[in-house]
């Protein structure tokens, strides 16, 4: 992964440690429980968006390779641990 691509996501997923940490001052500070749902809604929007980068990342970068260089085994393992990442996302 390119360093700007991994600095990118470094940062989203600070941002989201900054989030949960507030998230848990909120909850120490017997904050409004509609607020905490409101930021929890907003972690899982960021951890989904860096989950959709990753994929996107992964996509075009190791299932492009293994489908264009790889042997027919390795092309087939790349695709099912992509479905079985696919796969275990869908199931939530």
């Amino acid at each position: 992964m390119e360093a700007a691509k991994r600095t990118r996501l470094r940062n989203r997923l600070r941002r989201v440690r900054g989030q949960l940490a507030g998230v848990e001052r909120m909850l120490d500070e017997d904050q409004d429980c509609i607020e905490l749902l409101l930021q929890l809604s907003a972690i899982e929007g960021a951890v989904s968006r860096i989950r959709y980068l990753l994929l996107q990342h992964h996509v075009e970068t190791c299932l492009i390779d293994a489908l264009e260089r790889g042997s027919a085994a390795e092309r087939a393992t790349t695709i099912d641990d992509l479905l079985q990442v696919v796969a275990k996302h869908a199931g939530r």
